[in-house]
Order: structure tokens, then C-alpha cells, then sequence
């Protein structure tokens, strides 16, 4: 998945050549990986280790503190249904870059295809 969804970053067509299995995947459409802001492996990107994610429930949010590997630390936040994408896409921002490469507490680098997972399965 992560191979074709680079593939299809640089060339919305190149979808066409994907296996049929994976052509259909939302994730995968050209509008959705231009938006992903998950670094593949390989792609120069700053990298941020997840140092914490915090549930704050009377404000319907997550907060969420990222340590970088250059020393700069922040603390963000995403509504209850925020998604490991939104996260990413807030991080990127901040950074004023494209992609970012996201390492979480549990010791894994997130992967592109993780784009969808709710941020509120890793509180």
C-alpha cells in the first residue's frame, strides 16, 4: 500500500497500475494521498517521536506532545474523532513541511496506510 500510495503522490495515474485489490481503497485515491502528510520510508521528512497522547474529555479533544529529533518539542490537539492523518497533517503544518515521519510511545513508526486510524484506539 505505502509503495503504491507514493507512486500515486507523484502521479494521480499511476493508481491504474496498482493491483485491482488496492485501486478502490479511499486512501489511495489521488485527492486523499496528496493529503496525506505521513512520510514513507526513504522521503526526507523531520521526524517526531509521539512522547504522549491525552484524552481531554470536556473539551472533545486529544492532546497530543511531540518531541522532534531536532530538539523542538509541541503539543498539539485534535478533536475525539481525530485520526493519525490529522495528527500528521497538524505536525506538518506547525513545521511548515510537506510530510513528517511519526514515531508513537509504543515504539513504531506510523506507517502512510495508518492515515485513517483514530487517534482515540491509542489513548
Amino acid at each position: 500500500r505505502d509503495i503504491v500510495l507514493e507512486a500515486v503522490r507523484q502521479e494521480g495515474g499511476a493508481l491504474k497500475f496498482a493491483p485491482t485489490k488496492l485501486r478502490a481503497e479511499a486512501m489511495l485515491q489521488p485527492e486523499s494521498a496528496r493529503h496525506n502528510s505521513i512520510a514513507t520510508a526513504g522521503t526526507p521528512a523531520p521526524a517526531g517521536v509521539v512522547t504522549s497522547l491525552t484524552r481531554i474529555p470536556e473539551q472533545a479533544q486529544i492532546e497530543i506532545k511531540l518531541a522532534w529529533l531536532d530538539g523542538q518539542e509541541m503539543v498539539l490537539t485534535c478533536g475525539e474523532d481525530g485520526t493519525v492523518g490529522d495528527l500528521a497533517a497538524l505536525a506538518a503544518e506547525q513545521r511548515r513541511v510537506g510530510l513528517v515521519f511519526l514515531l508513537m510511545p509504543a515504539g513504531g513508526v506510523v506507517k502512510p496506510s495508518a492515515v485513517l486510524t483514530p487517534l482515540d484506539t491509542l489513548v
